[in-house]
């Protein structure tokens, strides 16, 4: 746990997500890895056309990414930060970047987005999150840093996939926060449930989690209640999509908890068997 990624296309959000990042890499004493991924447009003809060549898109993107570096050595001049321009895919570039310094986590800005904006961009947030091979940190493009104190886990208790805990454990170990773990109850459960809470509970324990447990048919909803109850200053969750099944319902609910948090939200990658 030595590096934090993040991600920046130079929009608002990318830039609060920027902002942030920096901040929290300074508060856990990581270095930070700035990364901006562009793609070479082609027209929409018979014959496809580049209409700007690589070299430009190349000059222009590290002119963007040198002007945010620039603020980092202006605001975070006692930060430890690199930056790199990157042609490709973003999630492929992403995963690269993660897997050769090892990150900690890779942060995103996310913004509410609603019709052709969610059509677009929200399939390539799920995208990433789904594929990530290092923890997600999602930053809303309102939010801005507050030291951690309180994190707050969201398990849903059903999924009976092995829990990815050790980024967290890394994080509350870093920060010294304390942890909540919170169940929303969206309709009757069963012994299953009751079972897989205790076992959590459990493998928890010398974290010595406090538990809420709240009812609402509306998960994100819930959530965003025991965020406001506990007061906390990050949410994490562990995004399931192990089964075929859950794959149909991954996007929906990844996709509602990011256009409405309203604190960063930290999604785990599941233990791949």
């Amino acid at each position: 746990m030595d590096t934090l990624i993040v991600g920046t296309d130079f929009s608002p959000a990318a830039d609060n997500a920027l902002l942030y990042a920096a901040a929290l890499a300074r508060s856990l004493r990581l270095q930070l890895q700035v990364i901006h991924v562009y793609d070479i447009p082609a027209t929409m003809n018979d014959m496809p056309a580049m209409m700007v060549s690589g070299e430009e898109l190349q000059r222009l993107s590290d002119e963007s990414l040198n002007r945010s570096l620039e603020r980092l050595r202006r605001d975070f001049g006692d930060l430890t930060f690199s930056g790199e321009s990157r042609l490709g895919s973003v999630t492929d570039e992403m995963n690269d970047a993660c897997r050769k310094e090892k990150a900690f986590a890779l942060v995103v800005g996310s913004h509410p987005a609603t019709g052709f904006e969610r059509m677009v961009f929200g399939s390539s947030a799920t995208a990433l999150l789904r594929h990530a091979v290092c923890p997600v940190i999602a930053v809303p493009e309102a939010a801005t840093f507050t030291p951690l104190q309180q994190v707050l886990l969201a398990t849903d208790l059903a999924s009976g996939a092995p829990l990815n805990l050790a980024p967290l454990r890394q994080l509350l170990q870093a920060s010294g926060a304390r942890l909540h773990l919170v169940h929303v109850r969206t309709g009757e459960e069963g012994p299953k449930e009751a079972a897989a809470k205790e076992a959590l509970v459990r493998e928890l324990a010398d974290l010595q989690p406090a538990y809420l447990e709240i009812t609402n048919e509306d998960l994100t909803e819930g959530l965003n209640d025991a965020v406001r109850q506990t007061g906390a200053e990050l949410l994490v969750c562990i995004p399931h999509h192990h089964s075929v099944l859950e794959h149909l319902f991954f996007k929906t609910h990844s996709e509602a908890v990011l256009q409405k948090a309203p604190v960063p939200v930290l999604f785990l990658p599941e233990e791949r068997p």
